[in-house]
C-alpha cells in the first residue's frame, strides 16, 4: 500500500484510512479508465489480519464505447438518489479459496431480514436481493450494506436526503453492488474508537481530580491535627 501511494503521489498524511483511499482514488481511477480508455482493471484486496496490506490488480483490454448492464432490478423500483453508476468490480479470490464466498444458511438469512425496517421484511424482491448477495459475498458484506442503507436511505429515515425519492430496495441493491457500506463501516469504527478514547481520557481526568481532592482533604485533616497538637505544646516545645 505504501509503495502504491508513493507511485500515485499520495501524501503520507492523505487518505490515512484505507476506505477513503479506496473510494477517492482506486474506484475513481477504475471508473474513469473504464469509461475513457482502452484498458480497465479489477483488483483483489490482500489482508494482513483485518488490515488491507496489498492490492493485486488485474488489467485487461476494454472498449469504452460498449454499454454495461446494470444489476437487474424489479421494474417498479425508482432510484431514490443519484448514486453514480459503475459496473460492479469483478472479485478475484485467491486460488486457495472457493470462488463463491458462501455463508448461505437459513439462520443467517433470517438474521439479515430481521435487520431490515419492519415494513420491508416481507418484500420478496428485497429478500431475493439479500439471498443473492449472501450466497455470493457472505454475511459480513450484506450486514454492512444493510446498516449503511438503514442510515442513509430516505425510505428508512425520511428527510435525510431532501428532494430524493425513497425506495429502500433500490438503495440497498446499489449499496450491495458497490459495497458502499465498507468505507461507511470503517468511518464508524474510527468514530467509535475516537469516542472510546475520549471517554477513557474523561474517566482518567475524573479519577485524577478525585485523587487530588482526596489528597487535599487528607492534607487539611493532617493540618488540623497538627494545629491541635501544637496548641498543647509549651512555647519552647
Amino acid at each position: 500500500m505504501d509503495k502504491l501511494k508513493d507511485i500515485l503521489g499520495v501524501n503520507e498524511h492523505e487518505y490515512i484510512l484505507y476506505g477513503h483511499f479506496k473510494s477517492k482514488v482506486i474506484l475513481v481511477a477504475q471508473k474513469e479508465l473504464l469509461e475513457k480508455t482502452d484498458i480497465a482493471f479489477t483488483f483483489e484486496e490482500i489482508k494482513d489480519g483485518k488490515k488491507v496490506s496489498e492490492i493485486r490488480f488485474f488489467i485487461h483490454k476494454n472498449d469504452p464505447k460498449r454499454k454495461f448492464l446494470e444489476l437487474p432490478l424489479p421494474s417498479a423500483f425508482d432510484c431514490e438518489e443519484p448514486i453514480s453508476k459503475r459496473p460492479k468490480p469483478e472479485i478475484q479470490l485467491p486460488q486457495s479459496q472457493p470462488q463463491n464466498v458462501t455463508d448461505d444458511t437459513e439462520e443467517n438469512f433470517f438474521r439479515l431480514i430481521a435487520m431490515l425496517p419492519l415494513k420491508y421484511q416481507k418484500m420478496k424482491s428485497i429478500q431475493n436481493i439479500i439471498r443473492r448477495y449472501l450466497r455470493k459475498y457472505g454475511f459480513d458484506h450484506v450486514v454492512r450494506n444493510i446498516n449503511y442503507t438503514n442510515v442513509k436511505s430516505n425510505a428508512a429515515k425520511p428527510g435525510i436526503n431532501p428532494g430524493e425519492k425513497a425506495n429502500y430496495g433500490v438503495y440497498l441493491s446499489k449499496s450491495l453492488a458497490g459495497d458502499f457500506g465498507l468505507p461507511f463501516q470503517e468511518n464508524e469504527e474510527v468514530k467509535a474508537a475516537e469516542k472510546a478514547l475520549a471517554e477513557q481520557n474523561r474517566r482518567e481526568e475524573e479519577e485524577k481530580k478525585r485523587k487530588e481532592a482526596e489528597t487535599q482533604i487528607k492534607d487539611a485533616a493532617n493540618r488540623a491535627k497538627a494545629d491541635v497538637i501544637i496548641q498543647t505544646l509549651s512555647e519552647s516545645e
